[in-house]
């Protein structure tokens, strides 16, 4: 069992709460008995596991017997252990190191009726993590994100997506003109959200093959993706609200496609 605070394994994995170090080691964290289901689920490659029995809950020791299986590295520490490398309040007892993905813009492959969601410096964690969870309900093919944006796979942004980062492939850090250059190039319809549009977003028919971008609720979508947008759209709102969340917002435009979709 590990019991010191400076073992390797404990801390690689309080490390990754820094990017630096995700990126240096190609992981990211997983926490809690519902992310480990979720890379269970999704056939994630894990490096290894740490866990506490002292902090078992209920569903841990199956999910732990399920990952010994695959033959993946479990290591046992003590719940002070525990809890010094864990980047919750109330942890389960259960940790794991997953690979990062090398997902690419050039190796994406869309369908005939592709569906992508463009986040435009989506700053906060909780945030991005929503929209991600709600990209996958709403079945898109990828979710891209700018220059600036939080990053997908830090801890908070992996919880708020509720593991949904594992289900929906993500491509990071690309510039503006990158997004529109990769959206001409696969023929997709670049749709940006913005509260100065005309066109009110349940008003307009959404094309087959859609790229959808929405931006932080204090500067919105950047200028030259405004610029080169094929359709703008808004959200009504009819109270004295400035703007929605952003996280909210992705989640009513994403709907509406699945909406229209759903009745052609």
């Amino acid at each position: 069992m590990i019991d010191s605070l400076r073992n390797p394994h404990v801390r690689l994995f309080r490390s990754l709460r820094q990017r630096k170090f995700r990126l240096r080691e190609g992981v990211f964290a997983l926490e809690g008995p519902h992310l480990l289901a979720e890379a269970l689920a999704t056939d994630w490659p894990l490096r290894e596991v740490l866990f506490c029995r002292e902090l078992f809950g209920g569903e841990e020791q199956a999910l732990l017997d399920a990952v010994e299986g695959l033959g993946v590295p479990c290591r046992e520490t003590s719940a002070r252990v525990f809890h010094s490398l864990s980047h919750t309040e109330s942890p389960q007892g259960l940790a794991a190191v997953a690979r990062l993905p090398e997902t690419r813009l050039d190796a994406l492959t869309l369908g005939d009726a592709a569906f992508v969601l463009l986040a435009c410096e989506i700053q906060d964690p909780g945030n991005l993590g929503t929209m991600l969870r709600a990209a996958a309900a709403a079945g898109v093919d990828a979710v891209l994100t700018t220059h600036d944006s939080a990053d997908a796979f830090s801890p908070k942004v992996v919880r708020s997506s509720a593991g949904t980062v594992l289900r929906v492939p993500i491509v990071q850090d690309l510039s503006s003109q990158e997004l529109t250059r990769w959206a001409t190039a696969q023929d997709l319809t670049l749709i940006v959200a913005t509260t100065k549009a005309q066109a009110v977003h349940f008003q307009v028919t959404y094309p087959p093959r859609a790229a959808l971008v929405v931006g932080n609720e204090a500067r919105g979508v950047s200028a030259d993706l405004v610029a080169a947008a094929d359709l703008c759209v808004r959200i009504p709102m009819p109270g004295e609200v400035e703007s929605l969340n952003a996280a909210m917002a992705a989640a009513i435009l994403l709907f509406e496609v699945v909406r229209q979709r759903s009745t052609m």
